[in-house]
């Protein structure tokens, strides 16, 4: 029947959760999220992982993936790929001579210094700091060519991920 949902009013969401965890693949787990919200939202509570490429501005990228997976347990962030500019940040549109990638950021950043507009493409300590904030489960940890992060950022993870058992530090 056209209209109706059948399967959905019928399974509990612990079924439908154990569907998810015997999926193998992300892609797998990624096209059954799309049945529906429902299982949308519950494919979010059953990520442990996630990997995170060069976004452009990855602190808030880590931001929005820390309010959407909860039970992330491993996280791995590569920031060799290169970044796909321009980035969207928001719903604003800017057209004419600030519409440059960096002219993008700094809108969003508040800055003008060349260096800060470099500095806002890769994973800073704030950005370390959202994640530990953001995953509090965090076990694993894997950063990288994150090159603004620093020892500050690393203490900040470290006092604040309890179950931290893994970091993976390479070309910091």
């Amino acid at each position: 029947m056209k209209g109706h949902d059948w399967i959905n009013t019928c399974l509990p969401d612990e079924l439908i959760v154990e569907i998810f965890r015997r999926l193998d693949s992300k892609s797998s787990r990624d096209s059954c999220s799309l049945v529906c919200n429902r299982w949308l939202r519950l494919e979010r509570h059953t990520r442990s992982s996630i990997r995170i490429g060069a976004t452009g501005s990855p602190d808030l990228f880590v931001q929005l993936l820390a309010s959407r997976f909860s039970n992330v347990t491993a996280v791995h962030i590569d920031e060799r790929l290169s970044v796909s500019l321009p980035v969207q940040l928001g719903r604003r549109r800017v057209t004419g001579e600030n519409s440059s990638p960096a002219s993008l950021l700094k809108l969003h950043y508040g800055s003008s210094s060349e260096e800060s507009d470099c500095d806002s493409l890769c994973l800073s300590d704030n950005g370390l700091s959202a994640l530990a904030d953001g995953f509090p489960k965090l076990e694993k940890l894997r950063l990288i060519w994150c090159s603004n992060v620093t020892s500050n950022g690393l203490s900040s993870l470290a006092s604040k991920c309890a179950f931290l058992k893994a970091l993976d530090l390479q070309m910091i």
